[in-house]
């Protein structure tokens, strides 16, 4: 390796690979991708256990926008699926529709009148928060009580591990589906196919798991990317990437998207207010239990939310439902999600629990029914939307960028984004620096 480029990419996941791609369509050949695993793909990696095809977590593909609709479609050629969604929530020991706004039938009778009842009040009487710049008083101003309680409120605290009262609402955007009085009614009076929200239709590969989009982006860039090169020390004012090994790089413009807040702690030349911000910064991680067991998933469902706090998991997905290929004839694999904050999980604990209640939900009928484990720890998986998030966040991005770096990705800009937001990242940054 020499020891200056153009471009130096930090972190070989989807945004990495894709600013690298946008940078030699930009005509841009003098850059490098330093990873520090041996293979790229980062969170969108998939592993291969016994014939099993396992992801972190469900990576699956939406799409608003069409350039990066045929940039994906021109990479996978004919290996892409598209699926409808058939996801459910459990609650009260059945499955009901998603989402639960429009899906309350089912459900027991004073469940339902109870969150019609209160939608009606949220929608014409008086807004029971004068302020609801909170998450949880945003919901009960806007669905009520009843939808706040039953599923609103405590799935999104399992899934954020955080007050729903100290949640903002910054992070919703399209990724919290309305409803009016008529769709509330309809889908309590019978059941209803909901195509509301962003992942009412997604994309998948057809072989290869979600690693396939990873491996046709890294085949563009190519020997570009250099593996086991883990980032100890960026220095803003020298312009340097150092390695945990000693190498010593030089840039002009640095791309990176290692998480922001170890991205800043790892920093030299930091100013004290940056790092004040910095330390604000936080994120809950989730323990991705994947198993593969005996019989066929259930109904070809796509992924069950668990709202109950019986339930350790706040969802589970099924990689058999997105492609025959992901496993075995007559089997199933899925993932259960189990998000956590502060400290590492128990994690033969939260397992064992989870095989238990899987069992009581009849989704594995034995423990001797499992056939494959693969148990993966993600320390960086949901940002905190707190009331320190957008001053710290809007802050840091901005220094970073009067030093020439830009940080992207759903970590590297600390957001709550799918696949396709960190693509369109790549692309306008690479625009940016171009121009």
């Amino acid at each position: 390796m020499k020891s200056h480029y153009n471009h130096i990419i930090i972190g070989a996941g989807l945004s990495g690979l894709s600013a690298g791609y946008f940078l030699q369509a930009s005509g841009q050949k003098d850059f490098v991708v330093i990873e520090k695993e041996l293979r790229p793909g980062g969170l969108c990696r998939t592993e291969r256990k016994g014939g099993f095809l396992f992801d972190r977590c469900g990576h699956l593909l939406h799409f608003d926008s069409d350039k990066m609709k045929r940039l994906v479609k021109n990479l996978l050629g004919g290996n892409l699926c598209t699926h409808t969604r058939n996801s459910k929530i459990y609650s009260f020991g059945r499955l009901t529709g998603y989402p639960f706004q429009c899906n309350l039938y089912g459900l027991p009778a004073s469940v339902v009148v109870e969150c019609i009842e209160g939608f009606v009040r949220a929608r014409f009487e008086k807004p029971l928060h004068t302020d609801d710049t909170s998450f949880a008083s945003w919901v009960v101003n806007h669905f009520g009580e009843g939808i706040a309680r039953h599923f609103m409120l405590p799935y999104n605290e399992k899934l954020w591990v955080i007050d729903p009262y100290k949640l903002t609402t910054e992070w919703m955007g399209h990724y919290v589906p309305s409803t009016d009085l008529h769709c509330l009614l309809s889908g309590a009076l019978q059941p209803m196919a909901s195509e509301s929200g962003y992942n009412a239709r997604f994309q998948y590969p057809k072989t290869g798991g979600i690693e396939s989009l990873i491996r046709a982006l890294a085949d563009k860039v190519g020997d570009s990317i250099v593996p086991r090169k883990d980032v100890a020390a960026v220095n803003p004012k020298l312009r340097t990437v150092t390695t945990a090994d000693g190498m010593e790089l030089t840039y002009d413009t640095l791309i990176t998207t290692m998480p922001l807040k170890l991205l800043i702690s790892r920093m030299q030349e930091v100013p004290t207010e940056i790092r004040k911000l910095n330390s604000t910064l936080k994120c809950s991680g989730v323990y991705n239990i994947n198993l593969a067991v005996k019989g066929a998933s259930p109904d070809g469902i796509s992924w069950i939310y668990y709202p109950e706090k019986e339930y350790p998991f706040y969802r589970i997905g099924f990689y058999s439902s997105f492609a025959p290929e992901n496993c075995l004839e007559g089997t199933t694999s899925l993932y259960a999600e189990i998000a956590y904050r502060y400290h590492t999980p128990d994690r033969q604990a939260l397992l064992d629990k989870s095989v238990r209640r899987l069992g009581k939900l009849g989704i594995i009928k034995s423990p001797d029914d499992i056939i494959e484990r693969c148990l993966l720890d993600l320390p960086f998986a949901y940002v905190t939307y707190d009331k320190h998030w957008k001053h710290a966040r809007r802050s840091i991005i901005a220094w970073l960028k009067a030093q020439g770096i830009y940080s992207i990705g759903r970590y590297g800009a600390w957001e709550y984004s799918d696949m396709e937001t960190s693509m369109l990242q790549a692309c306008s940054t690479v625009e940016t620096i171009c121009r």
